[in-house]
């Protein structure tokens, strides 16, 4: 039974019967089988749409993966460059101290 098979009220405004539409009697006699049963056709594209679905979700872990990878990537070397960058920066205001307390001598 297809109840949302029609979206528009009846016309005489009487409540409309929950007959069925004929949709599915028509798919089950044009195909004679029953419409729970799948057919072959329909188990190869299920299997065919569950690999690709499986190999896009597979395609998207490994992507995740890269991007982890670089982006931990990126800020070790972040970490890096900014601790030689303190050092550089430690050294040159400790030689103008030095030049500073030297002129006051």
């Amino acid at each position: 039974m297809d109840i949302l098979a029609s979206t528009k009220p009846p016309l005489n405004g009487s409540v409309p019967s929950l007959q069925n539409t004929g949709t599915s009697a028509d798919a089950s006699q044009h195909h004679g089988t029953a419409p729970s049963e799948p057919t072959e056709a329909g188990a190869v594209a299920a299997d065919q749409t569950s690999s690709s679905t499986a190999r896009a979700e597979e395609l998207v872990n490994q992507l995740g993966g890269q991007v982890s990878r670089l982006a931990s990537l990126v800020g070790t070397n972040f970490l890096c460059l900014s601790a030689h960058i303190r050092e550089a920066f430690e050294d040159f205001w400790a030689e103008t101290q030095n030049v500073r307390h030297r002129k006051r001598s």
